[in-house]
């Protein structure tokens, strides 16, 4: 009887580990995805508001940049929905807001400060 208590106890706390140590891993992912969607955002935004098309050159420089502050972190499929998001989400900010207001502006100095400079 109370091998089975104590087993049953062993098993609640590894499965408590387990879910506690998963839990930050998780904000992590979160943030790198948050990180990786903002600058694609920015380079989106940009585009947009300058009217700008950038060249395969100028979108590998951007991305080896990106990929570096995010450490090579997200696989291709995220990847690939994350920049279709940045994309959306630029158009929407820009279609409603302009150019000129802070919430696009936030973008544009993102791009302006880390991204122009690797061009």
């Amino acid at each position: 009887m109370k091998q089975i208590s104590i087993r049953g106890l062993l098993s609640a706390a590894c499965l408590t580990a387990v879910a506690v140590l998963a839990m930050p891993a998780a904000a992590q992912d979160d943030a790198v995805e948050e990180t990786y969607l903002r600058y694609h955002q920015a380079i989106a935004v940009t585009a947009k508001c300058e009217e700008r098309t950038f060249s395969d050159s100028e979108h590998s420089h951007m991305a080896s940049y990106i990929d570096q502050k995010v450490n090579n972190e997200i696989g291709a499929g995220d990847r690939l929905h994350l920049i279709e998001l940045a994309k959306s989400n630029a158009y929407e900010l820009v279609t409603k807001w302009g150019c000129k207001d802070e919430k696009v502006t936030e973008y544009t100095n993102l791009f302006d400060q880390e991204l122009r400079p690797v061009l």
